[in-house]
């Protein structure tokens, strides 16, 4: 069970960890993949499937029988004696359901177990795609700021040689240095960054990432197909509060047996010995507990009120998910709109034909240095916009049990 709740959708169209980014680069599916096996996630649950497999198996079993051996010697004033030797097997039933009702508490409780379980891996499996996805981020900014330093590491090699020939201002020279120290210490920043976000995934997967296959938007995500969606109606949270309710319901009944007689069965022998000879006979009995007291009446009360609790928190978590799912498509629908709204010459473009502009002096350097620096912020800025619909997007697949791209 819980390996079709875990496993199965974790791993649906991932490729064998041996085969990451050998070709063409480490994808989403070769972390999940990574992932599991490095965090061995598979034998995790199933350890944990065995313990509570095991705790299922101790709520089916009967009763231990209660084995009575009794032994009375006596001797009489006449000097003649009288051994009795009795051996009594007893045997105590649920009659009236008890038993299945300890068994299907019990297997509701292992139910929640493993959702629970399965909740676990899948926010934790949630983390690892954020950290991927920050780090494909941080791969794309750093390639922009990589680009920007070499643009004005050409321009200040330039201004050099117009200096040296009287052809450009001290000052002009010295705004490039600046600039160009200001974006190597950019540059340094977000190195510092890309090792930071590496270290932590490597510690989830055991990959050390050196070329990645992913693209930081979803695949073919669009705000046609996000209508499309339609709530979730079975979270692992909900299936949870609907396993404890039933869970709930089966204790209730249980105490509600408790109303009922219990009946124990005994089967024995006796033996007499005497200074007339032996006799032994066998005898049975049949014994019926008289419910006058505790009849479960208070433990029935008891399970009721919690399902009563429990049942506004379903409702709470119902209107909570349904509530989350309308945020988080409203977040992306945004998203989306004002991302194609920012359309955007290619930052290469851009910084050609201002630099062109600055050699024909149809603009200062300090207008040169503000056009660039707003370029390299407007692409910080998609880069977070990015960044912050494929985190929605990652929120929406955990709330719809979804772990791949659209259309795969």
């Amino acid at each position: 069970m819980i390996k079709q709740l875990v496993i199965s959708a974790l791993l649906c169209g991932t490729v064998a960890p041996g085969a990451v980014a050998q070709s063409s680069g480490t994808t989403e599916q070769d972390i999940v993949t990574a992932y599991m096996k490095q965090q061995r996630i598979e034998q995790w649950l199933d350890a944990e499937t065995q313990a509570i497999q095991a705790e299922r198996e101790g709520a089916a079993l009967l009763r231990n029988p209660e084995l009575e051996v009794r032994y009375e010697p006596m001797t009489y004033a006449d000097g003649s004696e009288e051994n009795e030797l009795a051996i009594w097997l007893t045997q105590s039933f649920d009659a009236w359901g008890a038993r299945d009702s300890r068994q299907q508490a019990a297997n509701h409780k292992a139910l929640v177990e493993q959702l629970r379980l399965a909740a676990e891996v899948r926010d934790e499996l949630v983390e690892v795609k954020r950290l991927f996805y920050r780090l494909v981020m941080l791969r794309d900014h750093y390639a922009s700021a990589q680009q920007w330093v070499k643009q004005l590491e050409k321009l200040v090699d330039l201004s050099n040689q117009q200096l040296q020939l009287n052809e450009q201002s001290a000052l002009d020279h010295f705004r490039l240095n600046q600039a160009l120290s200001s974006a190597v210490l950019q540059l340094s920043t977000l190195e510092q960054q890309v090792i930071s976000t590496s270290k932590s995934l490597n510690a989830y997967t055991g990959l050390t990432l050196s070329n990645i296959n992913a693209s930081l938007l979803p695949s073919d995500l669009a705000i046609s197909r996000l209508s499309q969606l339609s709530p979730p109606q079975d979270t692992l949270e909900l299936k949870v509060l609907e396993s404890l309710l039933k869970g709930l319901d089966a204790e209730r009944a249980g105490a509600d047996a408790m109303a009922l007689p219990e009946i124990a069965l005994s089967v024995g022998v006796r033996q007499l010995d005497t200074n007339a000879g032996n006799q032994s006979e066998a005898a049975a009995s049949l014994a019926i507990e008289l419910p006058l007291f505790e009849r479960g009446q208070y433990q029935s009360r008891h399970y009721a009120s919690l399902k009563s609790a429990l049942g506004i928190e379903q409702k709470q978590t119902q209107r909570r998910v349904l509530q989350t799912f309308a945020s988080i498509k409203q977040r992306l629908k945004a998203g989306i709109k004002g991302l194609n709204k920012a359309q955007q010459e290619s930052v290469s473009e851009m910084l050609d034909s201002a630099t062109e502009a600055y050699w024909l002096g149809e603009i200062s350097v300090t207008e040169l240095i503000d056009i660039q620096q707003t370029q390299m912020a407007l692409s910080e800025q998609v880069l977070s916009a990015k960044l912050a619909i494929r985190q929605d997007w990652i929120a929406l697949q955990s709330l719809l049990n979804q772990t791949t791209e659209i259309n795969q």
